[in-house]
């Protein structure tokens, strides 16, 4: 198939759309508890 004319379908949109979503939110979730976690036990469990 030539790959120049490949379209996605909204669902395949959408997946990727959720996918890319929830690994920034998942990121940027991580990073703030990382920041603000005082106890160094907890802490590594993040890290």
């Amino acid at each position: 198939m030539d790959q120049n004319k490949l379209k996605l379908t909204s669902s395949e949109i959408g997946s990727l759309w959720a996918e890319y979503v929830n690994g920034t939110m998942t990121d940027v979730v991580n990073r703030y508890m990382v920041s603000i976690i005082e106890d160094e036990e907890i802490k590594a469990i993040f890290e």
